[in-house]
């Protein structure tokens, strides 16, 4: 479990370490829209809520996405007059958890105030992770660490009966061990707790 599962869906917005301060910071992924005329160009470059990027495309060609920083760029309700043909829901994260095309985000922390656009290096970032013979452990966020650590302390163990039960599919056996519970648990206990 020491690497992000490929296809595998994670939450819009995860439990970070601060690259500021080392606390528990907010990391929000980044969302874009292709932007679909060359006129629509100037109006996403003027609005405070996206930033313009230039990309090749597979056929050939530059085209141009307006990316919404989530936790930088204020809330997009408050985004008004869009060009025509293009939505707010456009910008806004999907219902349930998605595995974005990108890695690109952005940090918040209270604790020092550090904000700032960043790359997201997973698992390396997770702020909920923790390290058994040798093996990293992690979680999205508090929430997910709970539940984790609630299943590992199950005798019952049925994953439909959890949130992030396609996470928990696959967990590596070397930390579902009766020998290692209790070793796993205290370390997650502790790390929820600070």
């Amino acid at each position: 479990m020491t690497e992000r599962y490929h296809g595998n869906p994670m939450p819009h917005i995860l439990d970070v370490r601060c690259p500021g301060c080392g606390a528990n910071a907010t990391f929000y992924f980044a969302t874009g829209e292709t932007i679909k005329r060359r006129e629509d160009i100037r109006y996403f470059e003027k609005s405070s809520a996206f930033e313009v990027e230039k990309f090749q495309r597979d056929s050939g060609g530059f085209g141009h996405v307006a990316i919404h920083y989530h936790g930088l760029h204020g809330d997009l309700s408050a985004v008004d007059g869009l060009p025509e043909g293009y939505e707010i829901k456009c910008w806004k994260y999907p219902k349930h958890f998605s595995r974005l095309n990108t890695d690109h985000g952005a940090i918040r922390c209270t604790t020092c105030g550090y904000q700032r656009k960043h790359t997201l290096v997973w698992p390396k970032d997770a702020w909920f992770q923790i390290e058994h013979k040798g093996q990293i452990l992690w979680a999205f966020t508090r929430e997910h660490a709970a539940e984790l650590m609630d299943y590992l302390q199950s005798d019952e163990r049925k994953r439909s009966d959890y949130r992030y039960q396609t996470f928990l599919l696959k967990l590596p056996s070397h930390f579902k061990g009766a020998k290692d519970r209790d070793a796993i648990c205290k370390k997650l206990s502790k790390l929820l707790s600070a």
